[in-house]
């Protein structure tokens, strides 16, 4: 490489050095990607995490029990579990193994 392209090359080496080490410009790209995929796979426009997640408050213990069961119930929707026995992505095994231990009641 010559004199000019080496001084380029240290150019465009501290502009990705300054990139990589900050956050917001990763997770921008990450998500960008990201973004993109899934908004092709789902036939849809936006930002990824846009509209997909919702923060609700759990004000009494009715609310988080219905949340928890919510919870628990997906993947059976989703077809991954028949049973929550079964289900490998909530606690829902680690609860009712507890129960029919008498360890803990169901519902801690």
């Amino acid at each position: 490489m010559n004199a000019a392209e080496l001084v380029r090359l240290e150019e465009i080496a501290a502009e990705w050095r300054a990139r990589l080490m900050d956050i917001s410009w990763f997770m921008r790209m990450l998500n960008e990607s990201i973004a993109r995929q899934a908004n092709q796979e789902d036939g849809c426009t936006g930002r990824f995490w846009e509209g997909r997640f919702k923060s609700q408050a759990l004000l009494d213990e009715r609310a988080l029990a219905a949340c928890m069961a919510h919870v628990d119930l997906n993947p059976i929707r989703a077809k991954m579990a028949e049973i929550p026995e079964d289900s490998d992505h909530t606690s829902i095994q680690r609860r009712i193994s507890a129960a029919q231990d008498a360890a803990l009641p169901l519902c801690w």
